[in-house]
């Protein structure tokens, strides 16, 4: 159920020749399952049965993933490797002795004191420990969830049409568990493209992909402004030290010229440049099109503590809102509305002239 890579399918037909001497036939075989084998009748009786079950003890496939010990040397006499181990992948069998390759230098080597590592199917062991993979035939595991009792349907995979599946991972959550009255929490592993991962069974650390996908939508109920429910403190220590928290954020503001708040979404963040020390602006868009720039005090006001109020619940005109009088807060007669730039062309009206008298100038 691993990986082999191309250069061991060797070894794959010479465990299962292996396995086929070790193991009685079903016409040679008594009522309890046991009988002469055929590596035994072969021999002509030098192998006996003893032997057969000795080997099939100590046979592991090839391509099996095991921490070997080294011998004649006593364990913890060396502080670089305390447990006198090293990687090994199973290549072959001599009779009941395991041949091992090491996987970073290519030298192999036999032992009978190993533990066996137990990988996801379709792993390589090269792939576990961090190394290179060599070259592995084309396989096709079904996705979990998709197992069917139907063996013979077969699954082609387009790798240029359909992106090639989440590979196998470890699990990053081990447990969830819940105290006092709440109820417990669950967590949910998804890859970058949304897909689910699941493990293959309650014991298993390993997550597999599966057919399902999760997605994100926001509710139309959803307030307005994001992160209501952070603190102003907090907020406003996120300007300095993570600006682009704010990227999607709404901000309302009231300009001299027009009646009512006006909205805008923070669309982005940069550095604002040779500022001593830096700081950053974030660029703002209003709903009607109109772009600027915000600095961190104009988003503490218009965005964090919400100054002019919303759209929704303005707050009182200040009286010295973008006018030095503090009575007049209309456009004086050489002014222009703060929002519109110079390219714009103003007629201004003398006293008791009408739109018509202007047009006709």
């Amino acid at each position: 159920s691993n990986a082999l890579s191309v250069e061991d399918r060797e070894f794959a037909s010479e465990y299962a020749l292996m396995l086929r001497n070790l193991v009685p036939m079903r016409k040679n075989a008594g009522p309890d399952g046991d009988g002469i084998r055929p590596l035994t009748a072969i021999s002509g009786g030098r192998v006996t049965n003893r032997e057969c079950l000795k080997r099939l003890f100590y046979c592991q496939p090839p391509g099996t993933l095991a921490l070997v010990q080294i011998p004649h040397y006593p364990k913890g006499s060396n502080v670089k490797n305390l447990a006198r181990s090293r990687w090994g992948r199973v290549i072959r069998m001599e009779k009941d002795v395991v041949v091992f390759e090491d996987m970073k230098t290519r030298t192999r080597f036999r032992s009978k004191n190993f533990v066996v590592v137990a990988i996801p199917p379709g792993m390589s062991a090269y792939e576990y420990v961090g190394l290179k993979v060599p070259p592995l035939p084309t396989t096709c595991l079904p996705l979990l969830g998709n197992a069917a009792g139907d063996d013979s349907r077969l699954v082609v995979q387009l790798d240029s049409i359909v992106p090639k599946p989440t590979k196998m991972v470890r699990s990053i959550v081990e447990d969830i568990s819940g105290h006092g009255s709440e109820s417990n929490g669950k967590a949910i592993v998804t890859d970058a493209t949304g897909r689910i991962l699941e493990r293959i069974n309650e014991d298993s650390p390993w997550l597999m992909p599966t057919s399902s996908h999760i997605v994100i939508e926001q509710t139309a109920d959803a307030p307005e402004n994001l992160g209501v429910s952070e603190t102003v403190e907090y907020q406003i220590q996120m300007l300095d030290y993570k600006p682009a928290h704010f990227v999607g954020r709404s901000v309302f503001r009231r300009f001299k010229g027009f009646t009512g708040v006006s909205r805008g979404v923070v669309t982005d963040t940069e550095p604002e440049e040779g500022s001593e020390p830096l700081t950053h602006l974030w660029g703002i868009q209003f709903e009607d099109g109109y772009t600027t720039d915000f600095t961190a005090d104009d988003m503490k006001s218009y965005c964090i503590l919400l100054d002019h109020g919303t759209v929704d619940k303005p707050k009182e005109e200040t009286p010295n809102l973008g006018s030095d009088s503090s009575t007049d807060d209309e456009c004086g007669d050489d002014e222009q509305p703060e929002r519109f730039d110079h390219n714009t062309v103003w007629y201004h009206m003398e006293d008791n002239e009408t739109f018509l008298d202007m047009c006709e100038k």
